[in-house]
């Protein structure tokens, strides 16, 4: 929400102070932009496809628009499970699976009342649209939509968004850093024996 508005496209302000956060964390660290390029990230258009679909139907509302943001979630889903093994995107994906049950439950993510007062000052001038409905009795996990207030951004957020928040920054500040070997069970190793001394450097002992 930016100055009396819920937005439709997520938590803004939240998700650019954790991108700030993650790049001054990963440089104080000694990490470098050439780093990034080091890393491979697996099922990467995924992602691409994902932060696309949220962001060209985020303002739709109806059973169309919840339906392309459960499937942007899913791409998104899929991408941080493919990359699960990186640091940090566990919470990524935590944060997606929350949001993701909430909105699918609802059919859209529900905000409290209390936490649009405390983050704007009050329900006037603010427009609720796209994903976003005013939560009420028939709504479900309530505690996990967006009852958060985040008065430095005028935003209401949700758990969800908090997780993605700490998982963006933990997993922008593993990028800038050098890639970890990659560890390679002992099964799969070279075996000494006469086939390895044939491969050592001439003069090693």
């Amino acid at each position: 929400m930016a100055s009396g508005r819920v937005t439709t496209v997520g938590s803004v302000g939240i998700t650019a102070a954790a991108v700030v956060a993650g790049l001054v964390l990963g440089a104080v660290r000694g990490g470098r932009w050439r780093h990034v390029a080091e890393h491979r990230l697996l099922g990467w258009p995924l992602l691409v496809a994902g932060i696309g679909l949220q962001l060209a139907t985020g303002p739709l509302g109806g059973d169309w628009g919840v339906a392309c943001l459960l499937v942007s979630y899913l791409l998104l889903v899929m991408f941080a499970v493919l990359n699960l093994a990186r640091t940090g995107m566990p919470v990524v994906l935590a944060g997606l699976a929350l949001n993701a049950a909430v909105i699918g439950v609802n059919g859209g993510m529900p905000v409290r009342r209390s936490a649009v007062v405390a983050a704007a000052g009050g329900l006037a001038g603010v427009h609720l649209s796209g994903k976003h409905h005013l939560a009420g009795p028939g709504d479900r996990l309530v505690f996990l939509g967006d009852v958060i207030p985040v008065r430095p951004f005028h935003e209401v957020v949700a758990a969800g968004d908090i997780g993605l928040a700490v998982g963006l920054v933990i997993v922008l500040a593993a990028l800038l850093q050098p890639p970890r070997p990659v560890y390679v069970p002992r099964h799969r190793r070279p075996r000494s024996g006469p086939a390895a001394r044939l491969t050592r450097p001439s003069g090693s002992r």
